[in-house]
C-alpha cells in the first residue's frame, strides 16, 4: 500500500475521498480527545428519517459518515483527522 503525507485535510478533500460511496477507513480525534478508527462510507440511506440533519455539517468543517462496524452515523471533523485509507492509499496527516 502506498503512503502519502499531507499537511492538512480540508472537508472538501475528505468528501472527495468518500465520493461515490467508497469504503474508507479514517482515524480521527474525537471531541473528548480519544482516537477512533472508523470504516464507513457516505451515501447510505439506512437509519435516515427523511428530515435530514438539523445543520449543514460541511459549514462546520465536518462530514457525516455511516460507520459500517458500529452500524450508525458518525461525524468526522476534517481538522481532527490523523489518517485516511482510501483507494489503497494511506494518507497520513502531519
Amino acid at each position: 500500500m502506498k503512503t502519502e503525507s499531507i499537511l492538512e485535510l480540508s472537508v472538501d478533500e475528505l468528501f472527495k475521498m468518500f465520493d461515490g460511496g467508497k469504503f474508507v477507513s479514517v482515524i480521527f480525534e474525537k471531541k473528548d480527545g480519544t482516537l477512533r478508527k472508523l470504516t464507513g462510507r457516505t451515501g447510505v440511506s439506512k437509519h435516515v428519517n427523511g428530515n435530514g440533519a438539523a445543520y449543514n455539517a460541511r459549514d462546520y468543517g465536518q462530514l457525516r459518515v455511516f460507520d459500517v462496524v458500529a452500524d450508525g452515523w458518525r461525524t468526522i471533523t476534517a481538522n481532527k483527522v490523523k489518517e485516511v485509507v482510501a483507494d489503497n492509499v494511506r494518507y497520513v496527516v502531519a
